[in-house]
């Protein structure tokens, strides 16, 4: 049987329309099932790790002080995920992101590659579903004003995060104290947190000032320094990371 040329062209054209039709729908899908996290600034830290100064049983003890630089991808108004950048050697990077919500990366990648592209895409097979088990102890923790900083001059706003335990299960515990001092003048950004507690409680109380940390330290529960980090610099920086979609666990977020 022979199919009319104007009867042909018709259906021609309908299921032309209907693949384009289908193809949008593909596109559409893929782009809305990724996730995608927009980053507009990057903080640059010089992080010291103290050598320990009191050795204890089945301690893991630093023989020396270590210091190596650290960089977080921000976006200064959104502070629910964070990418932190360490060096692994002259040309590599390790990358640890994190989605208080719901998503965890740790990754390698070339310094010339971080550098080039506009966008880091993590597949799946990257990403861990993270589970923060944190939550239900903010009712143990509280951020206190302490009296300001002076660095070079400057009066800085301080900050402590503490357990509110009582101290005997303070040292049982080994829970350390947050010494948060910040930056003059970065009231544009949201404070960026390493610890989900700090994040969650910054959520629950929210009197903690916006700002950049110009310094932050760790004070364990025998009252010594085990690490501070000091702001080196921070700048605009645009770029993307983009979780790939069709993830098993990515419906649920």
């Amino acid at each position: 049987m022979f199919i009319d040329t104007p009867i042909l062209h018709k259906l021609l054209i309908k299921n032309i329309m209907k693949l384009s039709l289908f193809a949008m729908v593909l596109i559409n899908t893929s782009s809305f099932s990724q996730k995608r996290y927009e980053f507009d600034y990057m903080l640059e830290y010089e992080k010291t790790w103290y050598k320990d100064s009191m050795k204890t049983k089945h301690c893991p003890c630093r023989e020396k002080d270590s210091i190596t630089k650290k960089y977080y991808l921000t976006n200064s108004l959104k502070n629910s995920y964070t990418a932190v950048i360490t060096e692994v050697d002259s040309s590599t990077y390790k990358m640890i992101f994190k989605d208080e919500k719901g998503f965890y990366s740790n990754v390698t990648m070339m310094k010339s590659d971080f550098y080039k592209a506009e966008s880091i895409r993590i597949g799946c097979e990257s990403v861990r579903v993270y589970e923060n088990r944190f939550k239900y102890k903010t009712k143990n923790y509280s951020f206190f004003k302490l009296p300001d900083t002076v660095i070079h001059g400057a009066s800085l706003k301080t900050y402590k995060l503490e357990s509110l335990l009582r101290p005997n299960r303070i040292k049982k515990r080994h829970i350390a104290t947050l010494y948060l001092i910040i930056e003059n003048d970065t009231e544009f950004h949201l404070p960026v947190f390493e610890f989900s507690i700090a994040y969650e409680e910054w959520k629950k109380e929210s009197h903690l000032p916006n700002g950049i940390f110009r310094e932050k330290y760790l004070i364990d529960h025998r009252g010594q320094m085990e690490y501070k980090e000091r702001l080196l610099n921070y700048k605009p920086f645009s770029t993307t990371i983009v979780i790939d979609g069709g993830c098993d666990f990515s419906e649920k977020y």
